[in-house]
């Protein structure tokens, strides 16, 4: 039997503005509207969507973390 090879084509990525990714956030976030309605109003991939998303909550709750061992640092 012969062997067939596979080659996978690399991937383009497409890259979302700054401008894009805060209506995205004000949109779900602040609007409550849903990830996927906010996607389809935009004109973002829902996945693209859902990362932008997910990186702005660990953002915050790392920066929360941050702020509450800086508390901790000044209070001792």
């Amino acid at each position: 039997p012969q062997l067939k090879i596979i080659f996978k084509t690399k991937r383009n990525y497409v890259y979302v503005s700054q401008e894009l990714r805060s209506q995205l956030i004000n949109l779900v976030i602040v609007e409550k509207k849903t990830v996927k309605q906010s996607a389809r109003d935009l004109a973002i991939n829902y996945s693209t969507a859902k990362f932008i998303i997910r990186q702005h909550i660990a953002q915050v709750s790392e920066g929360k973390k941050k702020d509450a061992k800086q508390v901790v640092l000044n209070v001792a």
